[in-house]
């Protein structure tokens, strides 16, 4: 579950 969260963050400041 983490390792999605880490994803799901790195997700977002790629698009910002």
């Amino acid at each position: 579950m983490n390792a999605r969260s880490c994803s799901f963050q790195v997700t977002n400041r790629n698009r910002d």
